[in-house]
C-alpha cells in the first residue's frame, strides 16, 4: 500500500521503485517517470558490477568535488548541474571552517 503523504516528496529509499520498477509500500513508478527506471537500473547495475555507474546511453554521472560542486539531477529528464542547496552548503562549510572540533577534524 502506498504511503500517501509522501507522494511527491524525495526521502530515504524513495528511489527503489525506479531502481526495481516497482515496490509494495511506495506504489508503482508514475507513467512519466517511467523513462528514469531504465536510467536508474543501467546506473545502479553498472555501479556494482564496475564500481562506475557511468557507461551506455545514459549522462554521465560526474564524481562530487568540492571544487566543481557538481550533482547530477535524477528527474524525468536527467540533468548535471552545479550549486545544489549552495547557500544551506555554504553555512555548513562555514561553521565547520570556524569550530573544526564540531566535525571531528
Amino acid at each position: 500500500m502506498p504511503i500517501p503523504q509522501l507522494a511527491g516528496q524525495a526521502f530515504h529509499s524513495s528511489e527503489l521503485p525506479y531502481v526495481f520498477g516497482d515496490n509494495y509500500l511506495l506504489g508503482s513508478v508514475p507513467e512519466a517517470g517511467l523513462p528514469l527506471v531504465g536510467t536508474m537500473e543501467g546506473y545502479w547495475t553498472r555501479f556494482a558490477a564496475t564500481g562506475d555507474p557511468n557507461g551506455g546511453s545514459d549522462p554521465s554521472w560526474p564524481p562530487y568535488a568540492a571544487s566543481s560542486d557538481t550533482n547530477i539531477n535524477l528527474d524525468t529528464t536527467v540533468t548535471v548541474d552545479a550549486g545544489l542547496e549552495k547557500d544551506i552548503c555554504n553555512f555548513w562549510d562555514d561553521l565547520v571552517a570556524k569550530n573544526p572540533s564540531i566535525a571531528g577534524l
